[in-house]
């Protein structure tokens, strides 16, 4: 992406940002104000003096990208945080995992390709400041509401974006229960009027996308792509 002329900003944690303090029921919409404050810092202070308008085509521009927990900072950046306004191109990849976190804690017959592994769900608990034993985990369906509340495709405010370009790319051999939360995530735009959701296989790919040749070609023709 540097050869191409990008100027790369890569946001990394030092503790996880999808953790609440024990006992502390954030929820993980609300921790998503991290990454979105982040967001909007780095354009502010890195996009915005580089003096380049905002594209008419979707062209990068400002744009975001992420893998799996990355997917969610980027997308909820959208549905719940109003970023649309600055973001040209939101590439998210092997997920957004926190898409319908009902369907993946619940686990129920015929909706396997949401469904998350014991450990995954453990740690959506930890969102909620349960550390052991908690909703997701035991597959509590008096939990649902608060899980709906909090899914990037059904708890937001916003899907319809019109100047934003969102391309996702899943990994072929993804099994970590990310295809449905993404694919959920992508009816919700499409239903709402966004005018350019893109949802793309990597061939022989893993759940890191970025792991293997296909995968990065991938997302660096999406952040070159145009309208």
């Amino acid at each position: 992406m540097l050869a191409d002329g990008f100027r790369v900003v890569q946001l990394r944690w030092d503790a996880n940002w999808l953790e609440a303090d024990r006992g502390s029921d954030a929820g993980t919409a609300r921790l998503a104000c991290r990454p979105a404050t982040a967001f909007k810092w780095i354009h502010e202070t890195q996009f915005l003096p580089l003096g380049i308008a905002r594209s008419s085509n979707g062209r990068c521009g400002f744009c975001v990208t992420g893998n799996s927990g990355g997917a969610s900072q980027s997308s909820y950046a959208l549905s719940h945080y109003g970023l649309d306004d600055i973001l040209d191109g939101v590439i998210p990849t092997g997920g957004p995992p926190h898409g319908a976190l009902t369907k993946a804690c619940l686990r129920r017959p015929g909706e396997e390709r949401y469904w998350f592994a014991d450990d995954t769900r453990q740690f959506i608990d930890r969102g909620f400041g349960i550390y052991a034993d908690g909703p997701c985990f035991r597959s509590d369906p008096v939990f649902s509401s608060r899980w709906d509340q909090e899914s990037i495709a059904t708890g937001g405010s916003d899907y319809t974006h019109q100047a934003t370009r969102i391309h996702f790319i899943i990994g072929e051999f993804d099994r970590t229960g990310v295809l449905g939360p993404a694919e959920d995530y992508a009816a919700r735009l499409r239903a709402s009027g966004s005018s350019w959701v893109l949802m793309e296989t990597a061939a022989g790919t893993q759940h890191a996308v970025l792991g293997g040749t296909v995968g990065r070609n991938a997302v660096r023709a999406a952040l070159l792509a145009t309208r």
